[in-house]
């Protein structure tokens, strides 16, 4: 049986006492980050735990994948094996891959890359195969395309002039004790290119940073990875430095994810510079604030994908970890498709922002029945629709609005033309195709058919259509008409 996953979870529990074992078949990623926990049953932990797929089959762009247990070490006990070994690349399964668990490396509990072992399968990489940097043991000196680095209790180390390229980062505290750190750069131009796209940031509750305000830097991949990944299990990751496009065709992506953790500081990045990759930014089952001050350009270049996560396996993600956020204005790009499904959320937190397109995707299996949520105002520069949306409503026009009509004028108050629609209270009405939902020009469809007919029958309702009684009781002169949703 095939497995697919986005941004779920399998879980697998033996029979204390037993050596439990489960076969699947091709194990699929669809999209955001999902988890693969498995633990041996009982609190003795006697016995053993395995699961084996037939293969890793498919990886969608975006999409990561943690494998997880609550108690030993995956590759210790219990085990997660392929029939079909994945290929290794420079020692690690991908930047898209990881391990949460007990981890010698730490002394306790964190997160490494996955590489696999053919005799006990999938497990976190070792001491021998890192290269573990100290004050004498330099990132300057050690720097080599197939490295995978690794900064413990070392605060700072820099990228030396000229920039350095490494196969892998990873940022984590030892025996848990969090120990901020920092990657510095010897000039701002420099850059520190990272060839699997993998950069790794413990679950020990510590602090971290990519470049400075001073002297930023620059993080890109190696010239054939199309994507970044930005893992953080806990407190946050501040990437000062411009992210930068590699060359790649159709453009770097960059994809962000918690590994499926949740701690008391939650999990999350902050993009602090205009960045200029050409590709996605995806958003996994993690917090995101948007905090490019610099004067210039959008801390997202790009499209934007924000999808809920699961709780290491246990849960579906609380949608107060997959919050993304403006702490700055205009902070992505204004031609921006952003995509918000189910289980995550968009807040502009009050500051103005301006996208092309606002496309919702509820793929259900949320925490508490959220769906997708967009907060506070957005501006509309393609498709010239203005909505406010506060948490899950229904799709209609609020009494005593005037949705119906255009703004009063082009650039008024953040009124740049088309619809102004308020939502307010109640439950978000259902897809009930279970299709994306999109909010489009007025005038025209998504496939160019004038829609000039709708506005006049919504006008034409407005004024004839007899008030409902729920309405008469509560004001007589409001009324209502319904904002058509169309299935894309």
């Amino acid at each position: 049986m095939p497995l697919t996953l986005d941004g779920g979870a399998f879980s697998y529990v033996s029979r204390s006492g037993t050596n439990g074992f489960v076969s699947l078949g091709n194990l699929n990623l669809a999209a955001g980050a999902s988890d693969v926990l498995v633990n041996v049953g009982g609190t003795s932990g006697l016995g053993t735990a395995s699961v084996n797929f037939n293969s890793l089959a498919t990886r969608s762009p975006g999409a990561t994948l943690n494998f997880a247990a609550s108690g030993g070490a995956i590759g210790d006990n219990p085990f997660v094996t392929f029939s079909t070994a994945p290929t290794l690349v420079n020692g690690i399964i991908g930047g898209w891959a990881t391990v949460t668990g007990l981890d010698d490396n730490a002394g306790g509990s964190n997160a490494e890359f996955a590489t696999y072992d053919p005799a006990t399968g999938v497990r976190a990489l070792t001491g021998s195969m890192l290269t573990t940097l100290t004050v004498a043991n330099t990132l300057a000196t050690n720097a080599t395309p197939t490295a995978n680095v690794r900064i413990g209790s070392t605060l700072v180390q820099t990228v030396a002039a000229g920039g350095e390229t490494i196969n892998s980062l990873t940022m984590s505290s030892f025996n848990s004790t969090a120990a901020a750190s920092t990657i510095s750069f010897a000039n701002t131009g420099d850059t520190l290119t990272l060839a699997s796209g993998g950069l790794l940031s413990g679950t020990d509750s510590a602090g971290r940073n990519i470049g400075t305000s001073a002297v930023r830097g620059q993080l890109t991949t190696g010239a054939t990875q199309p994507e970044l990944f930005l893992h953080n299990g806990a407190n946050t990751l501040t990437i000062y430095s411009k992210i930068i496009d590699n060359g790649v065709a159709g453009g770097m992506n960059v994809v962000l994810d918690a590994m499926s953790q949740t701690a008391t500081i939650i999990p999350t990045v902050a993009l602090a510079n205009a960045n200029t990759y050409q590709g996605t930014t995806y958003v996994n089952g993690i917090a995101v604030n948007l905090v490019n001050t610099t004067g210039a350009g959008n801390a997202i270049p790009g499209n934007l994908i924000i999808t809920g996560g699961n709780n290491n396996g246990t849960d579906s993600l609380a949608i107060a970890n997959v919050l993304v956020q403006n702490l700055a204005s205009e902070q992505i790009a204004d031609t921006a498709t952003v995509t918000v499904r189910g289980g995550s959320q968009y807040s502009t937190n009050g500051f103005a922002e301006t996208i092309g397109n606002l496309v919702f995707n509820s793929q259900g299996g949320s925490n508490g029945g959220n769906g997708p949520q967009v907060s506070h105002r957005l501006r509309y520069a393609d498709h010239r629709f203005r909505r406010q949306h506060h948490g899950d409503e229904p799709d209609r026009c609020p009494r005593g609005s005037d949705h119906c009509r255009p703004a009063q004028s082009a650039g008024d108050d953040d009124r740049d033309g088309g619809f102004r629609h308020r939502r307010r209270g109640g439950r978000q009405r259902p897809d009930r195709s279970g299709h994306q939902l999109k909010y489009h020009q007025r005038g025209h469809d998504h496939q160019g058919r004038d829609r000039s007919a709708f506005s006049r029958r919504c006008e034409l309702r407005r004024q004839h259509h007899p008030f409902r009684q729920r309405h008469q009781r509560r004001d007589r002169a409001r009324s209502q008409c319904e904002l058509r949703q169309h299935d894309d």
